[in-house]
C-alpha cells in the first residue's frame, strides 16, 4: 500500500486487522461468498433489484411467498452519526484531524437537534489528506440520518449474496375494504395500518449487510440496510 512505508508498520497487526485497515483506507468491504471466493470490493450498492422477498398477506402474480416472518423493521437510531472526527495523522494537533459535520441551531430541523451531536471517531494513519476527506464526508452522507434497517426470516435461500439489493413487499392485514376498530384513531383502513401492530412494506429496497444460514430448520435470515 503507498501510505506504508516499512513492512515493519504492520508487524503487531493479525492478517485479519490488516484487511480490515485496508478495507477502511480504500473505501472497501471484504467477505467470503457462497462458493468460497474471497472478496474485497467497493461499498458502491445500486437500486437495481437482486431478488424480492414476499410474504403476509401480500399478493403479487408470479411472486412465491418467501418471508416467514419479519424479526425487526426500525430506524437505526444507534448508528446515526452527525459528526465525524477521522485522525490521520499521529501528532495531537488540530491539523491531523478531518471533520464532517453540519452546522445547526436549537429548533431546527438538523439531525443535531432532532438526536442530539453524535460523533464517529477513527483513527486511520494510512490516509492521506485526500482520502481522510472522503472517508468523512461519506460516512457523514450515509449516517447524519438514520436509516431502516429490516431482519428478515425467509424460506432457505443458498443463492442471494451480501452487498445485493433486495426488494420486500410485506403485509401483514388482509385488505378487506372497509374499515375496523382503531381507525376512528389511525384515520386509515386496514391496508395500510387499522392495527397497532400493523406491518406493510411494498417494493422497499435494501442492502444486503448480512446472511445466515439455518441448515437445521432450512431457513435464511438476511439483515439489510434501506438504500
Amino acid at each position: 500500500h503507498g501510505s506504508l512505508v516499512t513492512t515493519t508498520a504492520v508487524d503487531d497487526f493479525t492478517c485479519l486487522t490488516l484487511i480490515e485497515r485496508l478495507a477502511e483506507t480504500e473505501g472497501m468491504i471484504f467477505y467470503v461468498s457462497r462458493n468460497g471466493n474471497f472478496n474485497f470490493v467497493s461499498r458502491n450498492t445500486t437500486s437495481t433489484v437482486d431478488f424480492n422477498l414476499v410474504g403476509g398477506a401480500r399478493y403479487l402474480e408470479n411472486q412465491a411467498h418467501t418471508i416467514m416472518q419479519i424479526n425487526k423493521y426500525r430506524d437505526a437510531v444507534n448508528k446515526t452519526y452527525n459528526k465525524v472526527r477521522v485522525k490521520y495523522l499521529s501528532a495531537e494537533t488540530t491539523t491531523s484531524y478531518i471533520t464532517a459535520q453540519e452546522t445547526w441551531q436549537w429548533g431546527d430541523s438538523s439531525s443535531s437537534f432532532k438526536y442530539g451531536v453524535r460523533e464517529l471517531k477513527i483513527t486511520n494513519e494510512w490516509l492521506d489528506t485526500a482520502t481522510a476527506q472522503t472517508l468523512a464526508t461519506n460516512l457523514f452522507n450515509e449516517y447524519q440520518y438514520p436509516k431502516r434497517e429490516i431482519d428478515v426470516m425467509a424460506k432457505f435461500m443458498p443463492r442471494p449474496e451480501l452487498l445485493q439489493t433486495m426488494q420486500v413487499s410485506y403485509n401483514n392485514v388482509i385488505d378487506s375494504g372497509s374499515s375496523y376498530w382503531g381507525t376512528a384513531i389511525l384515520g386509515q383502513y386496514t391496508y395500510n395500518g387499522g392495527a397497532f401492530d400493523h406491518l406493510y412494506l411494498l417494493d422497499k429496497k435494501f442492502f444486503v449487510s448480512k446472511i445466515t444460514h439455518n441448515l437445521d430448520k432450512f431457513t435464511t435470515r438476511f439483515y439489510g440496510r434501506a438504500l
